[in-house]
């Protein structure tokens, strides 16, 4: 007996009506099952619901029906497979109910109830769905009791998914979901004005031969780009969930779906998706935030279809548009674009010939723009991806939050990646027919220079020619900056002048005058730099309530010098150190309260370092903030030429350059890199330089520890996203002994061993080599089943001890059970040796790894009775990170294996950083060894 609304089976029609009784509420007349199993891709009867509406469904399932995440690998291929039929059906038929099916999909199949069989596992819950796909009763209610929202748990999820950057906007943003209220829906409305009230005359679509073809190489390059935790539009299909199903463990499933999907994308090129659901296809899920003013800031999120369709039409079509914008409109194809105008202004306006400086700023610009007017334009320049957007904006699309529904029948949609091409092509005959010395524009934001009466007339020229394409000019956003150069009467009256045109414009100063973020004289950067480390201070508290890995991973990627790169680039930072050292100094206190660690000036200086240079990548602005500008200007100087109007072939005098160039020979090197156009290049030599300060003095210990952390793979643990999922998060007693021994910090008081008696100091370094301690035998094993495993997920199975001995009866730590090279079987055996152990401090403090090469000669001589029957390697690490020749050779064949097994170009990465964590354990449980343990308190 089949169930007619889930299509579940029963073997009698007792079993279906209790079902349908307590799971739907409906007593049905039972209908004779066929003799085979439904095909995932079967349309089901929709539950009883007030609406049945396609639009009215999605949006109740949407705010009630949660969706996982990612898709468990055990069931990617059996959901592959269901995919690949829906959209299979969904091109060969392509009418409302294929479509249907494949907007439904992930809520029938991705979709695991609270109430669910908690003993059964998620990917066999999974399996279950593809089954039996069915649509779960909508209960508008079930979205509204949720558990009590925690912030900081949010932030460390993002985090534990790799979505490092949506942590960082959650985390620090003070944005909240308005309410849904008549006047949020208002709001929302009038961001997106009424249509024209005559119809839209454009062409009709061009011949299919004209248009874009994707091919699955396009398709998968298109994928990869998205963001970790890209949400989902209206169909809840996420990126994400794309990218597992098409991932080279879903096998051939996996290609048989990217295969189909790019044959979706290719019906939605050429504009022949089914009319009767393209306003859901290409409208949106709408989320409201709550602005600081009072306002409404509308994010739009689309469906995945759509969107990967986009991008494959802005990757294959960047060029073309970017040789027709440049070097007047900078905003789409153009790398380094706002660096590049940023240098150019400033460059210009220390010229004789400025007079004026006008910056432009449209009202709701992208939402505004005639669609007409943009389909036009793409008929004419990228006629072969017309058809799409034809399809995409002919007519007005939906966009649903929650339960209003708001008509988007003007400008770019929202969400659209193809949005910034197609304004940028709108408004590009107007803005290359202006006259000013200086016209720059970077999307919707114009910039014009030069003599008054010629930017004046250019403001007016572009007042008239944007109403025309429904665009307005927002004169309280717009500002005017006059020359101090122009006498003060001529001033007053130029001022009056663009006023009669440009009622209540602002007038800037030097002081005042930003341009796309970045001030742009000297002025202006106190202030800045105060405002910065005010709100850094405000802010960066927060660190403290997230665990302290992440704390210090976002700190490291996101927060100060990450979060002023921009800046840096753009602006003569490095001319104000005293300035700048503040927040140098704020960043310091912030490490120390998150590792709960004492940093000297000589631990801070190494702390700054880059993790290749023996650093924790935490960079000081002070010693970035020169690289940084000259990198940017040697990058941009032919962009920068162009905007100028500078005489082809000739190097344009870029404002600052030659002031920075002459910083740079008196400070960090005498010598030029070679790739000035590479920040890295300046920043290699500088930071090389800062090294050698540090171990030229000094003696030792500290000797050998700086020249450790200086090779590659002691970092490795510092690249290792803090993810218990991956087995990479380190807890707080272990990052704080992991980064003290790195950098010569205190991690304990003075006490006497618990295990040997012997005296330990505050650097705590005793008890990596105390042969009674603890932590010795668990790091030895964690990197043996490391090892294990990874040679297991490379397809070579491997056993730890191995039956084969030597005549002392002792065996290797691990073999394969395959041959591994010429038909011979792999042996290995590991070791882990103490950086700053007595009897290795003469050869340590020499060369950097040097310790664990003499441990692995010792062991390839100990198995050397092994003879040619096996492959023998000898894998030695050390406790400061440094591996031996032995154990970089067998990681580089491994990682090798793993590439080709997995098909992720990462996976030598992710064994490199597992093995320096495992390391980087042992070492805390080492060092926690030497403590003494007593009775703690009881409590119920």
């Amino acid at each position: 007996m089949e169930c007619c609304v889930c299509q579940r089976i029963f073997s009698s029609g007792i079993g279906l009506r209790i079902h349908q009784g307590r799971i739907h509420q409906v007593r049905i007349t039972p209908i004779p099952s066929s003799s085979h199993t439904p095909a995932p891709c079967s349309h089901p009867p929709l539950p009883p619901t007030p609406d049945t509406s396609l639009q009215t469904l999605l949006g109740q399932l949407k705010q009630s029906t949660p969706i996982i995440k990612r898709i468990p690998r055990g069931a990617r291929s059996t959901v592959s497979e269901a995919l690949a039929a829906v959209i299979n059906n969904c091109v060969r038929n392509n009418n409302s109910n294929s479509w249907h099916d494949l907007l439904t999909f992930s809520f029938k199949i991705l979709h695991v109830s609270d109430e669910s069989n908690s003993n059964i596992s998620l990917t066999q819950k999974i399996k279950n769905n593809t089954l039996n796909p069915s649509i779960p009763i909508c209960d508008p209610s079930s979205g509204t009791h949720r558990k009590k929202y925690d912030l900081f748990g949010k932030v460390e999820d993002k985090i534990h998914d790799g979505d490092l950057k949506g942590a960082t906007r959650l985390l620090f943003s003070n944005d909240t979901l308005a309410p849904d209220t008549p006047e949020t829906k208002a709001a929302l409305q009038s961001k997106h004005p009424p249509g024209p009230s005559t119809p839209i005359f454009v062409d009709p679509p061009s011949d299919p031969p004209g248009c874009l073809h994707a091919t699955v190489r396009d398709v998968l390059t298109a994928l990869a780009p998205f963001p970790k935790g890209s949400a989902s539009g209206l169909d809840g299909i996420s990126p994400q969930h794309l990218i597992d199903l098409t991932s080279y463990g879903s096998g051939v499933a996996g290609e048989q779906l990217t295969t189909r999907l790019t044959k979706l994308v290719n019906l939605m090129l050429m504009g022949d998706v089914c009319p009767d659901v393209t306003p859901l296809i290409y409208g949106a899920n709408l989320i409201a935030l709550a602005k600081k003013d009072g306002g409404v800031r509308p994010i739009a999120v689309g469906s995945t279809f759509r969107r990967l369709a986009a991008k494959i039409c802005v990757r294959l079509t960047r060029t073309k548009l970017q040789a027709l914008f440049e070097p007047v409109q900078v905003g789409f194809g153009t790398r380094g674009g706002c660096e590049a105008a940023v240098h150019a202004v400033r460059t210009f306006l220390k010229s004789d010939s400025c007079e004026v400086l006008l910056k432009l700023d449209l009202k709701n610009a992208f939402n505004s723009v005639n669609r007409d007017t943009l389909l036009k334009e793409i008929k004419i320049h990228v006629p072969e991806i017309y058809n799409f957007l034809l399809q995409c904006y002919h007519c007005p699309s939906k966009l649903v939050h929650k339960s209003n529904e708001i008509i988007s029948a003007v400008g770019c949609q929202q969400g659209d990646p193809l949005g910034p091409a197609i304004f940028s092509l709108a408004i590009n005959p107007i803005i290359h027919s202006l006259n000013s010395k200086l016209n720059i524009w970077y999307l919707d934001d114009g910039t014009l220079a030069g003599d008054a009466q010629t930017v004046l007339a250019d403001l007016v020229h572009v007042k008239q020619h944007f109403n025309r394409i429904g665009l307005e000019l927002n004169y309280d956003k717009s500002e005017l900056y006059i020359s101090d150069k122009v006498n003060p009467l001529t001033a007053s009256q130029i001022a009056q002048n663009f006023n009669n045109i440009a009622l209540n414009i602002k007038l800037v100063t030097k002081d005042s005058l930003h341009l796309l973020g970045s001030p742009i004289f000297e002025e202006a950067i106190p202030l800045l730099l105060n405002k910065l480390t005010t709100n850094f201070s405000k802010y960066s508290d927060r660190l403290l309530k997230i665990s302290s890995h992440s704390a210090l991973f976002i700190l490291k990627f996101c927060l100060f010098v990450p979060k002023f790169t921009y800046m840096l680039r753009c602006c003569p930072f490095w001319k104000f150190p005293h300035l700048i050292t503040p927040i140098d100094t704020q960043m310091k206190s912030k490490i120390e309260n998150i590792l709960n660690i004492h940093l000297s000036e000589q631990a801070w200086t190494q702390a700054a370092l880059p993790i290749r240079n023996g650093g924790l990548g935490t960079r000081k602005i002070l010693s970035v903030a020169l690289p940084a500008f000259l990198s940017s200007i040697h990058s941009t100087l032919d962009l920068a030429g162009r905007i100028l109007k500078a005489p082809a072939g000739i190097n344009c005098k870029i404002a600052c350059l030659d002031e920075a160039t002459n910083a740079w020979l008196a400070g960090p090197s005498p010598n030029l890199p070679s790739k000035p156009h590479k920040q890295r290049a300046w920043d290699t030599i500088a930071s090389v330089a800062t090294l050698q300060t540090l171990i030229e003095p000094s003696t030792g210990r500290d000797r050998a520890r700086l020249l450790a952390v200086s090779k590659p793979e002691s970092g490795y643990w510092l690249q290792a996203y803090p993810s218990p999922n991956t087995g990479t998060f380190i807890n707080p007693d272990t990052l704080r002994i992991a980064v003290g021994l790195r950098l010569g910090a205190g991690i304990c008081t003075g006490h006497n061993c618990v295990s040997c008696g012997a005296p330990v100091d505050r650097l705590g370094h005793h008890g990596l080599s105390c042969t009674s301690g603890a932590g010795r035998l668990s790091r030895h094993a964690a990197l043996n089943d490391i090892l294990r495993r990874a040679h297991v997920s490379a397809n070579v199975p491997a056993a730890l001890e191995p039956q084969i001995v030597r005549s002392d009866g002792k065996r290797p730590d691990g073999m394969s059970l395959i041959p591994w090279k010429s038909g011979r079987a792999l042996v290995w055996d590991a070791t882990c040796t103490d950086t700053l152990a007595a009897s290795y401090l003469p050869a340590t403090t020499k060369r950097a790894g040097a310790a664990a090469d003499a441990r692995e000669r010792l062991k390839v001589s100990k198995y050397s009775c092994l003879g040619a029957q096996y492959q023998f390697f000898a894998f030695g690490v050390e406790t400061l990170g440094p591996w031996g020749k032995g154990a970089l050779e067998l990681h580089r064949e491994l990682s090798k294996r793993l590439r080709e097994a997995t098909g992720d170009p990462r996976a030598g990465g992710f064994l490199a950083q597992r093995i320096a964590i495992a390391v980087q354990r042992g070492n805390a449980a080492c060092v926690m060894g030497t403590l003494p343990r007593g009775p703690g308190l009881l409590f119920n």
